[in-house]
């Protein structure tokens, strides 16, 4: 398998999982679905250009990226940073939680520097 093939089925699962947590945010069921209409290579080249920028604030585990408007974006929709802000804010959200999105997005991260050198 190769590295959009990897990427593609475990971004399906993050939001797989997210969908479970969070069965009242119809925008995680509007991403995974786009996930499956949208070849990967686009959806990497958003992920590239949205999220690779912000990699060495997601390395320190620097939770702006989910508060300040615009910072994370998978680039498959236009109220995803919202849906992230609110759900990191909310109490409800615990720190287990919170650690499994911060090692979602180093494999994401890491998916995507692989992607970028090998097609450089």
């Amino acid at each position: 398998m190769d590295v959009l093939n990897h990427f593609k089925v475990n971004l399906k699962n993050f939001f797989d999982e997210l969908i479970e947590m969070f069965p009242d945010e119809p925008q995680f069921i509007t991403t995974r679905v786009l996930l499956d209409q949208v070849p990967t290579s686009v959806v990497m080249d958003m992920f590239v250009t949205n999220v690779l920028p912000v990699k060495d604030r997601i390395k320190k585990r620097d939770d702006r990226i989910f508060t300040e408007e615009g910072v994370l974006s998978f680039g498959l929709s236009n109220s995803e940073t919202e849906v992230f802000r609110r759900i990191w804010v909310s109490p409800s959200f615990g720190s287990q939680d919170r650690k499994a999105i911060w090692e979602w997005l180093d494999a994401f991260v890491m998916f995507a520097e692989r992607y970028v050198k090998a097609t450089q």
